[in-house]
This record gives structure tokens, C-alpha cells and sequence, in this order.
């Protein structure tokens, strides 16, 4: 036979079975290696063993349940599986945990940091992996994972160098982790270092941690640097922070430092007692009490502001039941006055019964003749109401 009759056939064959592999190959389901997010690890990338992709029995690797989780979306924040998975992943393959991690959380800045600061706790030579990743995101939250533990390390030396040569957040993660170490390790050096660059909210972060450490050592120097130190337009926050914190953990040593405060500092203290006694502003009860039993013991130019900052604090019931207490406590030059003021001032922004409790209060001519006087200056009050007040204070 015509060696040619069979060419035609034989060329087709080939032809079509070329064609159904190639479909079939197209077609076939991927595995679960070739079905993780880009930004996965892969092989060669990660210290897990080639074999670790499977489990004896077929069961799922750590790694391929993390892959096969839902993706959240990008406002979700953290997913406490996810985590939760990572965190036992970290122990044997933090590389691994990092890179499904970020692939997995979406935008969370904190889930990622605490990803990113687990690995380089976890692998020292964790720098050699930032090469493998592949999208700038993860190679920005290793980078400055990896600033941060260095210069915490060596705050001395690299707390300088990180502020004059990093940029963006890599340049505030590693100034605050080195700021963190040293406050630990050397409160005042690190406010001299806060003095150095142009005032900007990092170096204010890095004041308020040095100042909370200083605090804690020499209460009347850290209040004397504030004041000499903070600008006067955060000068009343910051002294409120600091103050406030200590006033949680040493608030027999926050009350004793008040006649060592220059003026402009003694208010914020005093409003940061009278936090840590009254706690949430709708504390009814011992709390109420104590705070009128801390303000009798307030030097006598204090007693009028905190008189104010505790009314404010509270609620009108609060405050109607204590109107006797208070009353009775305001004893010095102006403070009887300064308490029914104030009364009245909450008194008619009160939408419920405090108004008319209040007022019912009143007996006496001289009590109702302060309350009277605030009355002009009540801004919430219509003219009619104001001429009706009146006329119930008379």
C-alpha cells in the first residue's frame, strides 16, 4: 500500500490526541498548593519541608487550612481564626505564618505588625526574606518589623540614626520601639533626645513615653520639664495624660505633688484625681463622696475648680442627691457660690427632673441670689425662660 494513504490518518491521530491532552491539562483541578493567594509562600520560599503540604491520611497542612479560609474584606479587621491559625503556625514556620498573614488580613496594621514582629522574634536572619516578598506591602511591614527590633535593641546607638535616615512608617515603628527601650532604660536620655529634632507628633509620642518612665522616678522633675518643656498649646493635654496615669497608680503620691506644681499644671492634676476617684461619670454613691472628702483636703485656690470639674463630671441626680454634701463642704471665700452656680448651669441643660429637684432645693435668699446671677449667661434659655427662672429664684 501507498505509504501515503496512511500519513493523512496517522497525522490526524496525533493531532487529536495532542489537542485532548493539552485540554485535559488546561482542565484538570488545580492543587492546593497552585490554588493559594500570590502572595503565598512557595515552595522553596518557606522553611516548612517539601512534604508538608499533606498530612498523613490526607489532612490539611496548617498552611493549606490559613489558604482556605474566607478572605475578609478590607474593613473587616482582624479575623480571630486566622490569628489564631498563624499563631500556631509561627512556632514551626513563622515564615510561612507572615506571608499567608498578610495575604489573609486585608489592611489591619495591627494583625500585620504583630505577624511581622513575630517572625523576626522567631528568625533572627529574618532580613534575607525580604527579597521574597513579592508585593510592596509585606515587604514595608517586614522592613520596618525589622528596623523596630534593631533599634529597640540598640537604642543608644540607633535611636538617632532611625530618626534622621527612615521615612513614613518604617520611621516611626523602629523611633518608637527604640523609644520604648530606652524610656525603660534611661528616662532622661530620651527626653534630652526628644529635644532634638523639629516638634512634630512623633516627638510628642516619644515625650509622653519618656515622661510616663520619668514620672514614676522623680514625679516633681518630670512635672517641672513639663512645664518647661511642652509647648503651651499641648502643654494642659499631655500634663492631663501623664497625670492621669499616675494618678491611677500612685494617687496618694499625685495628690501629695500638687503644691509642687507650677499653676498652669495644678488644674489638669486636680482634674486628673478626680477622675481616678469618680471613674465613670454616671458613678453614683461612695465615689461621689470621696470626691467631696479629696476636695476639702485641696489647697484653698484648687478647691473651687475641682468644686466645678466634679459637678461637671457628674450626673444631675448625682448631683441633686450630693447638693447637701456639697453645700456643706463649700466653706471657703466663694465656694458656696461657685457650687449653686455651677448646679444651676447643669440644672437648666437638663432635659429630665434634676431641674425642678434643684430648684426646690433653694431656700435661703443668699443661695438663691448666686444662682441668680449665672441665670443672664445661660444661653440655652429663650427670654421667656430666663424671666421664668427668675422669678422662681426670687
Amino acid at each position: 500500500m501507498n505509504p501515503r494513504h496512511f500519513l493523512l490518518p496517522a497525522c490526524c491521530f496525533f493531532l487529536a490526541y495532542g489537542m485532548t491532552a493539552r485540554f485535559q491539562k488546561i482542565h484538570r483541578p488545580m492543587p492546593p498548593e497552585a490554588a493559594r493567594p500570590s502572595s503565598a509562600p512557595r515552595s522553596g520560599d518557606s522553611p516548612v519541608p517539601r512534604g508538608a503540604a499533606k498530612l498523613p491520611g490526607g489532612r490539611l497542612s496548617l498552611e493549606e487550612e490559613i489558604a482556605a479560609l474566607p478572605v475578609p474584606a478590607p474593613d473587616d479587621g482582624n479575623d480571630e481564626a486566622l490569628a489564631r491559625r498563624c499563631a500556631e503556625l509561627l512556632p514551626t514556620s513563622p515564615w510561612a505564618a507572615f506571608r499567608l498573614g498578610m495575604a489573609r488580613w486585608g489592611f489591619d496594621p495591627d494583625a500585620q505588625r504583630a505577624a511581622g514582629m513575630a517572625l523576626v522574634r522567631a528568625d533572627p536572619a529574618a532580613r534575607r526574606l525580604l527579597s521574597k516578598c513579592v508585593d510592596l506591602r509585606s515587604r514595608n511591614m517586614l522592613e520596618s518589623c525589622l528596623m523596630a527590633s534593631e533599634t529597640a535593641a540598640h537604642p543608644r546607638e540607633k535611636l538617632r540614626w532611625a530618626e534622621a535616615n527612615l521615612d513614613g512608617h518604617v520611621r516611626h515603628a523602629a523611633v518608637m520601639a527604640g523609644a520604648a527601650a530606652l524610656a525603660a532604660e534611661d528616662p532622661d536620655a530620651l527626653l534630652d533626645f526628644a529635644l532634638e529634632p523639629a516638634p512634630s507628633e512623633l516627638t510628642l509620642s516619644v515625650m509622653k513615653l519618656a515622661l510616663e518612665e520619668k514620672i514614676k522616678r522623680d514625679p516633681a522633675a518630670a512635672a517641672l520639664w513639663i512645664h518647661r518643656n511642652i509647648p503651651e498649646v499641648r502643654k494642659e493635654s499631655i500634663s492631663l495624660e501623664i497625670f492621669g496615669k499616675y494618678a491611677v497608680t500612685s494617687p496618694d503620691m499625685a495628690k501629695a505633688l500638687l503644691p509642687e506644681l507650677a499653676p498652669e499644671l495644678r488644674e489638669p492634676m486636680v482634674q486628673a484625681l478626680m477622675e481616678q476617684i469618680t471613674g465613670d461619670p454616671d458613678d453614683t454613691g461612695e465615689p461621689y463622696t470621696r470626691s467631696v472628702e479629696m476636695i476639702q483636703g485641696l489647697p484653698e485656690d484648687l478647691r473651687i475648680p475641682a468644686f466645678r470639674k466634679l459637678i461637671a463630671r457628674s450626673s444631675p441626680q448625682d448631683n441633686a442627691q450630693g447638693f447637701p454634701a456639697l453645700l456643706s463642704a463649700g466653706t471657703g471665700p466663694g465656694e458656696r457660690e461657685a457650687v449653686l452656680e455651677s448646679l444651676l448651669i447643669q440644672a437648666a441643660e437638663d432635659s429630665g427632673p434634676g431641674a425642678a429637684v434643684f430648684l426646690g432645693q433653694l431656700q435661703t435668699p443668699r443661695d438663691k441670689a448666686a444662682a441668680s446671677r449665672v441665670v443672664p449667661y445661660l444661653t440655652g434659655l429663650t427670654d421667656e425662660g430666663r424671666t421664668a427662672l427668675l422669678d422662681r429664684l426670687k
